[in-house]
């Protein structure tokens, strides 16, 4: 190759390799996200059931009993899709939900979701084992 297309390539690679790394630095996507699941039904109740997955993760069927938690870490693609959902099973009930999407970070940026599962619902908080300002995902009695 001609040594001037040579550093125009290498030029242009800089220069892209320095926006995308921008991109990143605004939408976040440099950050490492935690996912916690904490069972917090009470002492000997049914277990709960759980199968996490991404497109490109599969965790697989899990049994939790009181006071177990699940926890994984990762980062979000490149191109911003990447996305959570979970199946949570307790008694005769199952509940399935996105428990991370990569939007999320544009308007309120956070790095640990944590989804507390108890025999009234599932409620997520944010930090490592959050207690108060929980917010209602759903109830297991909802339809």
């Amino acid at each position: 190759m001609d040594r001037t297309i040579t550093n125009t390539v290498f030029f242009l690679f800089l220069l892209s390799m320095n926006f995308a790394h921008q991109i990143g630095a605004q939408r976040k996507f440099m950050g490492k996200h935690t996912i916690h699941v904490y069972n917090r039904f009470p002492e000997k109740s049914n277990p709960l059931y759980l199968h996490c997955a991404s497109k490109d993760d599969d965790f697989g069927d899990h049994t939790f009993y009181s006071g177990q938690t699940l926890t994984w870490n990762f980062r979000v693609n490149f191109w911003g899709t990447t996305l959570y959902f979970c199946s949570f099973s307790w008694e005769h009930y199952l509940r399935k939900f996105v428990v991370f999407r990569a939007e999320w970070d544009v308007d309120s940026y956070q790095h640990t979701y944590s989804y507390i599962v108890n025999n009234e619902g599932i409620y997520l908080g944010y930090g490592d084992n959050p207690t108060g300002d929980l917010n209602e995902v759903l109830r297991w009695d909802d339809e």
